[in-house]
């Protein structure tokens, strides 16, 4: 801003590069608060805004994960004490407390991430596939009986 002009011509240039310039600026600022004038838009961008918001919070990942097919034993073990609080009876309260507690063991994950039914469905799908191969092994050695004759 501070620039010496040697004549008028260039500073007269200079001047109505930085004309365009600015009312360019002014355009796209306008656009700006145009989108903001719009209901839809700033509806959409509030809830962008709270949904990001949400996703932060420890309970909404617990219950997105949920829905998402993660589970933990930490979720099943709320649940169960949210329901089982819902209960009048002491009886169904402890059932609902330690039914959640033994679907966290048996769906919930540990250490490696896997509960207990996951362990248990990739052990029977091992067991499966090594019968497979095992029974495949033994189709390729069966041998043709006229294979087995047909010594010239």
């Amino acid at each position: 801003m501070n620039q010496m002009y040697t004549d008028l011509k260039t500073f007269r240039e200079s001047k109505g590069r930085l004309r365009a310039e600015r009312d360019n600026y002014l355009a796209k600022l306008d656009d700006h608060w145009d989108i903001l004038r719009n209901d839809r838009a700033r509806s959409a961008m509030l809830k962008n805004t709270a949904v990001h918001a949400l996703r932060k919070l420890g309970p909404y990942r617990a219950v997105d994960d949920l829905l998402h097919g993660k589970f933990s034993m930490a979720t099943f073990s709320g649940l169960g004490v949210a329901l089982g609080s819902m209960q009048r009876s002491p009886i169904k309260r402890l059932l609902f407390t330690g039914g959640s507690a033994l679907l966290g063991k048996l769906f919930g994950g540990n250490e490696e991430g896997k509960g207990f039914m996951e362990n248990i469905m990739e052990r029977v799908g091992e067991m499966v596939r090594k019968f497979r191969t095992h029974q495949h092994e033994e189709e390729e050695a069966i041998v043709e009986p006229a294979e087995m004759t047909d010594h010239r």
